[in-house]
């Protein structure tokens, strides 16, 4: 059965690999060199017999890479350093759900640079400021450097080895500057940045800021769901933030608007995930044909994924819950498990 929820442990393991019990102390010490070689050696041994994508990987020894950081995670300072070497281990899989998540008593000392840059036309450009502190640091400023390192250099040096995604273009827009999960520090740290703009050249220090400033939640809670019209143009707008119940409701709440419109933007460029469960609806609005909208058939890229979501199923989920569907294929695949463990004993 073990064998079955493979995936999805791999999964959960990289959120709850680190995580503290209630009464520990808050700070970033916690976990000993022995348990960081343990939580790496399980997350090893799961990507190295149910990773899906492992086509995607070309030229990845994943034997290699694992005997190359038993000794890097055993010598990080703290539980931080720690959870992002996990995090750099991970990019090398190219797939952006595979990654590392940092723990609440982490968290809580993260600090994040309160601005969004873009690599654009090979430069790295200041796009938006998030707090009103901030006034030395204006929207479509030029970063010329970063700690003395030319921008990109610093980026592709320090940021994008912790990116998970196979697309460069996207990775190199995950790893830039900002409010995002690959470009903290511990809170109250800083950068030094040489600036450039029409009016000249100036240095400048970018400090990271607590999550959980009250002046930061301010100022970025603007970031939510937006329609727009544009009349003259025939153009609908859709900014989407999440895939949850709300975007669902905001979008139902402007669709007979859109419907009035030959054309739709629908942004994504802020969008922090979800459930396809609220995105498919939405889609299914959307188009004018017959579609697929999602499958139950049994791929290479999905085989593992197809196995694990049905032991969830029957596992975790009361008996009504679960669909003949998915019982039937739990069951088929016991009797495979069990098939292939009587071919290899009699050999």
């Amino acid at each position: 059965m073990r064998n079955i929820i493979a995936l999805n442990f791999v999964i959960s393991l990289l959120i709850i690999a680190c995580s503290p019990s209630a009464n520990q102390a808050n700070d970033i010490y916690r976990i000993s060199q022995e348990q960081k070689l343990y939580e790496l050696s399980i997350i090893w041994k799961e990507l190295s017999y149910n990773f899906a994508n492992m086509d995607n990987c070309p030229g990845l020894d994943i034997d290699s890479l694992y005997r190359a950081y038993m000794s890097i995670v055993q010598n990080t300072d703290n539980d931080y350093e720690y959870v992002k070497t996990l995090q750099r281990f991970l990019a090398n899989f190219n797939n952006g759900h595979v990654r590392c998540e940092y723990p609440d008593y982490i968290n809580q000392q993260l600090g994040y640079f309160p601005i969004i840059t873009i690599y654009k036309d090979n430069k790295l450009i200041i796009d938006n400021v998030y707090t009103s502190d901030m006034e030395d640091f204006a929207i479509g400023d030029e970063v010329i450097s970063i700690n003395g390192i030319p921008a990109m250099d610093y980026i592709e040096q320090y940021l994008l080895p912790y990116v998970s995604n196979s697309n460069k273009n996207i990775k190199i827009s995950k790893a830039v500057l900002g409010l995002n999960f690959y470009a903290n520090l511990l809170k109250n740290e800083s950068l030094e940045l040489i600036l450039q703009n029409e009016k000249g050249i100036r240095k400048r220090t970018l400090y990271s800021k607590s999550i959980d400033s009250p002046l930061l939640r301010k100022d970025i809670s603007y970031i939510g769901n937006l329609f727009l019209e544009d009349s003259i143009n025939d153009f609908a707008y859709v900014r989407l933030t999440q895939c949850n119940e709300s975007f669902h409701s905001f979008f139902l709440e402007h669709y007979d608007k859109i419907q009035e419109y030959k054309n739709l933007i629908v942004d994504v460029s802020f969008n922090q995930g979800g459930s396809s469960n609220v995105t498919l609806p939405v889609i299914h609005r959307l188009i004018d044909c017959d579609a697929i909208g999602s499958y139950q058939e049994k791929t290479r890229v999905n085989n593992a994924m197809y196995r694990a979501w049905a032991a969830v199923k029957v596992l975790y989920y009361k008996d009504y819950q679960v669909s003949k569907f998915y019982k039937k294929n739990i069951i088929l695949t016991i009797l495979t498990m069990h098939l292939s463990m009587f071919l290899k004993i009699n050999r």
